[in-house]
């Protein structure tokens, strides 16, 4: 018998240990995984890239690249833990599944310098608050208490607002002979920036350097003066700015029974935009129209009856159908675009766009997924930019209605849809066309804003409009009954999403008519996040991202231009300002602790003080030190109106002025 020397037995013995424990740490076992992850700053969501130690049991990997792997991770939960230089720790527990790769992210929250605070929170800018003049008190509050009241804090009038010191650009002229050539040298090399020239004053419009307009000095008079210094310059003058106010068009049911607008801030988006500046085409995809109607045949656009497959659009309800025998379409395309200011009648949501009417649904209100697809194809080919689609069906809709959507989406044409008046509050079924990719669908709100009861929802909405309600209002505009059929001026209330989507439809009119051609995506981006944030805080199954808003849609009123600091209970500045984030959110990384004031504002008009036409809000705000502070709801940041109804005491006057200083001295680098 052969004998092996015991060290020999040692090492072999050695060496199937180290086996089995290779085994078990995974090598060549099915019992465990990989884990990978990235970590990201909780408010930016960009990649934490300083140094950070990430550990798993007893194995820790150092990065700084923002993302980290491991390898052999035995399989079940595990617990991991992320530090980071400036940051906040945090663990989290995950499961390691043998033989898969675990991915996760993990958020880290930024410290605050030592002794002060973090403050994270989300805003919404609000329509203004009185959505019907007329409405009974106890209507309005009844209202009001749904939906968590609408806020009481909001800035007057600055009475600085008039001061020259408002002025951000300078009025030019040149002196005679002066090339522009030699004119655009001198002032660029003084640091002054010319935005544009107008020929037909001989003006040009000229911003002085930064630092010299959000400074407290010198004034718009002061620089003038610098430049009338010139000798190649002949005239200065501040070019003051100016931001109208709301305006009411003279159509007598407006004033009476067209609340629907004022809940969307319509009459403050009008003060921007009427629709004249660029004639837009809205392809109303329905039941036709009454083109007779005194109030919509000044826009009504020669179109099609796939119907009947002739190039007569007009409606013939039947009274015996789903309708009553009123005419659909007639109501919808007067919401989008009734002749407004005209003395008659109803106003429309644009002034002056062409409908494009498209039969496709019969007297009754029915019709079929071909026909949709068919239109669709056809508006866009006769130059719709907007399409609307008051209808919609609860069967998938297939290949051919997808690819139309898709094509008109392609060709740069905005589609909107109701989201359907299935009233399943507590389901999820979609509708189509507005529950396919691109469309924006439209859930509805009744006279206080609630959500109305027949309304459809689900997480394809988009955003919320008024769609009416018989418990509270109605929709008013242009009608048509076949029980009288020679009855053209007929005003008539409807409710359901059909009346909400051509808001939306509207608003999305003014919007190309105030800027251009915009591809569906940055409009339907736009109106999700100016919208007026109601129901579950974020987005919700409800309200999509919230009840429209038109004006600041059309001001591209984004958090992102919103400035935020926190103020001592005496209008103290207690922490530097710090710019929102689009998502709506906001984050102050230096505090001061104490019972102070959290303010947000919006300067619409950009003139450097919080006056009409901006947004303004403030709430009271408990804020602890080395901790971060996540403000409870959000902060409501109301419209300013210069004498209408809001808090015009002096504590918010106060703060108004404090956070107009702190947010000039950030834009300044002070």
């Amino acid at each position: 018998m052969v004998r092996i020397p015991l060290r020999i037995v040692r090492l072999i013995v050695a060496v199937a240990v180290a086996c089995m424990l290779t085994l078990a740490a995974g090598c060549l076992s099915s019992n465990s995984g990989r884990l990978n992850g990235t970590i990201i700053d909780s408010f930016t969501r960009e990649l934490v890239t300083t140094t950070a130690t990430v550990r798993v049991g007893l194995r820790q990997v150092t990065t700084s690249s923002g993302s980290f792997a491991f390898s052999r991770v035995p399989a079940g939960l595990r617990e991991v833990t992320v530090a980071a230089e400036g940051y906040f720790p945090s663990s989290a527990t995950v499961k390691i599944t043998s033989n898969k790769t675990t991915t996760i992210v993990v958020e880290l929250t930024e410290k605050p310098p030592s002794g002060l605070a973090s403050i994270m929170g989300r805003a919404t800018l609000t329509n203004d608050p009185s959505t019907y003049p007329n409405a009974t008190a106890a209507t309005r509050q009844a209202g009001v208490a749904r939906l968590s009241a609408l806020p009481q804090a909001r800035a007057p009038l600055s009475s600085a607002s008039a001061d020259a010191s408002t002025a951000e650009a300078l009025q030019v002229r040149p002196s005679p002979g002066v090339s522009d050539e030699a004119f655009r040298a001198t002032l660029e090399s003084l640091g002054y920036t010319i935005d544009s020239y107008l020929p037909l004053t001989g003006i040009y419009v000229v911003r002085p350097p930064v630092s010299k307009a959000r400074a407290a000095a010198p004034s718009a008079e002061q620089m003038t003066v610098e430049l009338s210094a010139l000798p190649l310059v002949e005239f200065v003058y501040p070019d003051y700015p100016v931001w109208a106010t709301a305006i009411e068009p003279n159509d007598p049911v407006y004033a009476t029974d067209q609340w629907h607008y004022r809940a969307i801030s319509l009459p403050r988006a009008w003060a921007v935009e009427t629709g004249s500046t660029r004639r837009v085409t809205v392809a109303v995809i329905d039941t036709g129209l009454r083109r007779e109607h005194p109030d919509l045949g000044a826009s009504a656009l020669q179109g099609w009856d796939f119907v009947d497959d002739d190039d007569d659009p007009t409606d013939i309800p039947d009274k015996s159908g789903r309708l009553q025998g009123k005419s659909h379409g007639t109501h919808v395309a007067g919401t989008i675009a009734a002749v407004t200011d005209n003395a008659l009648g109803v106003a429309g949501v644009n002034w002056a766009a062409d409908i494009l009417p498209v039969r496709v649904l019969d007297g009754s209100g029915s019709g079929s997924y071909s026909k949709i697809a068919e239109a669709i194809i056809w508006s866009v080919d006769q130059g719709a930019d907007v399409i609307n689609l008051s209808l919609s069906g609860r069967n998938e809709p297939g290949p051919v209605l997808r690819s139309a959507v898709q094509y008109a989406l392609a060709q740069g044409v905005t589609v909107v849809a109701a989201a359907g008046n299935s009233a399943n509050y507590t389901g999820t079924s979609p509708e189509y066309p507005a529950s396919l990719p691109g469309v924006i669908s439209v859930s509805a709100t009744g006279g206080d804003n609630e959500p109305a009861y027949y309304s459809n929802y689900g997480p394809d909405v988009t955003v919320a409009a008024p769609g009416g309600s018989e418990h509270t209002r109605m929709v008013m505009s242009t009608g048509y009954d076949v029980s009288q059929p020679t009855v053209y001026d007929r005003y008539l209330t409807m409710q359901g999403t059909s009346m909400a989507a051509p808001h939306v439809t509207g608003v999305v009119s003014l919007i190309l008519a105030a800027r251009g051609n915009m591809p569906p995506a940055e409009v339907a981006a736009l109106l999700r996040d100016t919208s007026h944030d109601l129901g579950d805080e974020g987005r919700d199954d409800v309200y999509g991202s919230g009840l429209v808003n038109a004006y600041a849609a059309l001001v591209g009123a984004t958090i992102d231009r919103a400035v935020f600091g926190v103020l001592t209970q005496d209008c103290d500045p207690a922490s530097s300002v710090a710019f929102g984030m689009r998502d709506r959110s906001f984050r102050i990384l230096d505090a001061q602790p104490g019972e102070h004031q959290l303010v947000g504002w919006l300067d619409a008009n950009e003139t450097g003080f919080v006056d009409e036409g901006d947004f303004f809000g403030m709430r009271s705000l408990s804020v602890a030190p080395d901790a971060p502070t996540v403000v409870p709801g959000l902060l409501q940041m109301a419209p300013v109106d210069a004498g209408g109804p809001g808090d015009n005491s002096d504590a918010t006057t106060a703060a108004a002025r404090a956070i107009e200083q702190v947010a000039a001295q950030m834009r300044a680098g002070g």
